[in-house]
């Protein structure tokens, strides 16, 4: 099976994420690693991106959109300036914990910084060269949204090998190293308006996870030194 074949979705109900509404209160700290790739994105990718968006939006209440200054939406679209492709994740996005001095996490992060310092090194990391995505699918999950990517430079692999072997050759935990190439749109608490009683004709929300082989756009030149 194609690792990058939408395998969730189309989604007529969504799992809530605990974490973002308190992610956009910022009653709480938090505490997360991920390395990523192609950001910031190209700016050729905004006019596309935001077309794309209408055709998602219309697909929800406008009250689940709806942000009133107090609460985050209950559906959350990435700006154009937060998309890029996930690497790995080496440490999940967690609540700190109360009493952890921070010189805790600080050693986390210089930990990590130098396990992908480390794994640059490595004579398979790719030169630095751009990337060369192109859009291949796209998924609405009950989770969130997802662009799936082709990369046709076999960049983002290398990468991902050379982070494994150098955490397992150092003991290090990674958290994440996904087998798909893909960067978020959409993060969804519960949405308490959507009417999703799409039943046989779910053309509305099909068609907007199904984007062909053929709606191909650049993204950023950005890479890896």
């Amino acid at each position: 099976m194609d690792a990058n074949r939408p395998r969730d979705g189309p989604a007529t109900n969504f799992t809530a994420d605990p974490l973002v509404e308190s992610l956009f209160s910022k009653e709480d700290d938090y505490f997360g690693l991920v390395l990523v790739a192609g950001w910031p994105p190209n700016q050729l990718m905004d006019s596309t991106y935001q077309t794309y968006l209408d055709k998602v939006r219309s697909c929800f209440h406008r009250a689940d959109l709806e942000d009133n200054g107090t609460a985050p939406p209950n559906v959350y679209l990435y700006p154009t300036q937060s998309l890029h492709v996930t690497i790995a994740t080496l440490y999940h996005v967690k609540k700190k914990e109360p009493g952890v001095d921070e010189e805790y996490y600080i050693d986390l992060q210089e930990k990590y910084i130098s396990l992908v310092k480390a794994a640059s090194q490595r004579h398979d990391w790719p030169k630095p060269n751009p990337l060369n995505l192109t859009l291949e699918s796209v998924q609405l999950g009950q989770k969130a949204g997802i662009f799936l990517w082709e990369d046709s430079s076999g960049q983002i692999n290398a990468m991902r090998t050379c982070l494994k072997e150098e955490a397992e050759a150092n003991g290090i935990k990674i958290d994440s190293i996904p087998n798909i190439k893909y960067c978020p749109f959409n993060i969804s608490k519960i949405c308490k308006r959507t009417n999703w009683k799409w039943k046989g004709d779910s053309t509305k929300v099909s068609n907007i996870c199904c984007i062909t082989r053929s709606s191909k756009f650049p993204l950023s030149a950005s890479t890896f030194e």
